[in-house]
Order: structure tokens, then sequence, then C-alpha cells
């Protein structure tokens, strides 16, 4: 689905807003939110830019129902029901909202008008492109929509990265970290025979 402006109302900072109701699906996928939910229905999330963003800013972990979007952001949902949605990202730029104040519905905006170039040479305006596909289940419509939306790797991937992991503090000490703390999770890492120890050199 496709929302172009006339040439009367291409300057007129229209915005464009569609709604899907979340029903009684479950639904996945889009965004990383501070407070993360699985499946998502009851995550709230504001109208706001899709795009990445630092959701532990002060600002924001101040306002645990603002929803601020975090550093994994795709425009593709996905419900039990067999319904995906997934936005043309290339040639627009919009906002998103997911359940905000507990409304049930999902929504996406076109935020400004942008110019893009047919293969024809016409020029077009475009400010919100998006696709819904409807399958016999959330398997099928997910089959469809990743083999014609999301590239497949052309390569393995390094193996490096599961025979010799690079241990960070972040998962269990978040920001409280010290030299105790370092400490234990290094004899963790010794104890279990956890591959990949490394040897801090210095100069």
């Amino acid at each position: 689905m496709k929302w172009r402006p006339g040439a009367a109302t291409s300057h007129e900072g229209i915005s464009v807003v569609d709604c899907y109701a979340l029903d009684n699906a479950l639904w996945y996928g889009a965004t990383v939110v501070f407070n993360q939910r699985w499946p998502a229905n009851s995550q709230r999330s504001v109208m706001q830019p899709h795009t990445t963003g630092d959701y532990l800013l002060p600002q924001w972990r101040s306002k645990p129902s603002y929803g601020k979007y975090g550093s994994l952001v795709e425009p593709y949902w996905l419900s039990s029901a067999g319904v995906g949605i997934i936005v043309d990202q290339r040639n627009i730029s919009f906002s998103s909202s997911f359940n905000d104040d507990g409304d049930g519905r999902l929504c996406l905006r076109g935020d400004h008008p942008t110019t893009v170039r047919s293969e024809s040479g016409e020029v077009d305006m475009e400010i919100l492109s998006y696709t819904i596909c409807r399958g016999e289940d959330i398997a099928a419509v997910h089959r469809t929509m990743s083999e014609r939306f999301f590239a497949r790797p052309k390569e393995y991937p390094d193996v490096r990265m599961m025979r010799k992991p690079i241990w960070s503090t972040w998962a269990q000490y978040k920001s409280d970290v010290n030299q105790h703390s370092v400490e234990e999770m290094a004899g963790r890492i010794l104890h279990y025979k956890f591959p990949h120890r490394y040897r801090l050199l210095c100069r």
C-alpha cells in the first residue's frame, strides 16, 4: 500500500497516518525498548521517529511509559493472526507508535514528503509506503515476507564469534562495575573453562 499526495497537497506539510488494531493477536518484531515485552502487546511506545536511539539516557529512563526505541529497530511487524506489515524505508522517513497509552493500535505516520525519481525519470512525492501480507499462519507469512524483503546471507558467519566469544560485564553487572565484579566474572570464566580467555598485555 502506498500513499502519494497530489500536486495540490505535496507542499502543505501533510502527514499521513494509518493505524491497525492489535485485536486478539500476538505481535512481534519492530523495536527494542527498555521495558521489553514478548510478545509486544503490553508494550507501550508513543509516536516517535522510527530510528535507533539510546533508551538508557536519564530523560528516557525516567519516563518508562514513553517506550523509547533502542539500538535495534526494524520496520517489520508480525502477528499470530498471520499478518505481516513492513515499511519501505528506502525513500521515506516515518514515525510509528505501538499501543500508545494502551490504545491497542499500531500506527504509522509519514513524516514528510520525499522526492523519488522513478526508472522512467518521473519525479514522485512519496510520504508513506508499506506492504501488508496475509498468510495462513504466522510461520507462512514470515516465510513469504523474509524471502521477498530480506536478503539472505551469502556466507557462513565467522565461527570465531561462537568459538571465542568476547566477554562483557554489561550483561550481568550493567553500570555497577568495579574491580571486584570484574575479577568475579573472570574467575567464573576460568572455573567453567569457557574459551577465549584474554590475557592483558602491558607495554
